[in-house]
């Protein structure tokens, strides 16, 4: 019952989700686990990486609602844009076609669109799976019958392969491997220069992955289990300089 409705977003991210673990939310136990679950609200880079996403896998869903004409975030027209429209941000303009040049550069590309438009694909699959005694969910951007492909933006795509485990790309890379029992691969473009690159994972990075997920589940059990030893109040970090 559950896998159908997280097929649509509103539950995938709304509380029929929140029964499972993900990348996102082990974020906060790899972190600071008072965070946990907190809702932070859409932010400029979801916004942006969505619209991406929607250009080229669900273009009937590429909108935005909210896209100001102004060269900043801190001119007098933004603000009062976002005040009139009680709104904590908007995108600007040269935002929106940032993202807008990104999608047709990888769409130029044959391989990439033979990549993303294979016949055999399905798109935007949701799936769960039960690893280190808890249940996780994954919301796959493109499955094809061999691979598990995700879409990403970044600054640099020259250091993509070092940062990707700054934002957990790593623990990504192994909960979709075991969720879709695929090999995962990332398919960037870089929101400067409109480089795209196609990053596939090696056995270290799934490994760096895994002690993610065991990390995280065990600080959940730790904190939020049924049999939780701790309070997350009491959370404090300890390390050697």
């Amino acid at each position: 019952k559950d896998l159908v409705l997280l097929q649509e977003d509103k539950y995938y991210f709304g509380e029929v989700g929140k029964k499972y673990l993900s990348k996102s939310s082990a974020g906060a136990l790899l972190g600071n686990v008072r965070n946990f679950l907190v809702d932070k609200g859409d932010n400029i880079n979801f916004e942006l990486g969505s619209y991406f996403h929607h250009l080229l896998i669900e273009p009937e869903k590429a909108t935005l609602e909210h896209v100001v004409k102004s060269s900043t975030r801190t001119t007098k027209a933004y603000k009062q844009y976002c005040a009139d429209n009680e709104i904590p941000f908007a995108v600007l303009e040269s935002e929106k076609q940032m993202i807008e040049n990104l999608a047709k550069a990888m769409e130029a590309l044959p391989v990439f669109q033979e990549i993303i438009y294979n016949i055999d694909n399905s798109y935007e699959v949701a799936d769960v799976a039960e690893l280190h005694g808890l249940w996780w969910k994954g919301k796959a951007d493109i499955v094809s019958p061999y691979k598990v492909y995700d879409l990403k933006t970044t600054g640099d795509i020259n250091r993509f392969r070092f940062t990707a485990k700054t934002y957990n790309y790593d623990l990504q890379a192994y909960l979709y491997r075991r969720i879709f029992g695929k090999e995962m691969v990332f398919l960037v473009a870089d929101k400067k220069t409109a480089v795209c690159g196609i990053f596939e994972c090696s056995e270290e990075f799934y490994e760096s992955g895994r002690h993610k997920a065991e990390k995280a589940a065990a600080n959940y059990e730790k904190y939020f289990g049924e049999n939780a030893t701790e309070s997350p109040s009491n959370y404090y970090i300890k390390s050697q300089l």
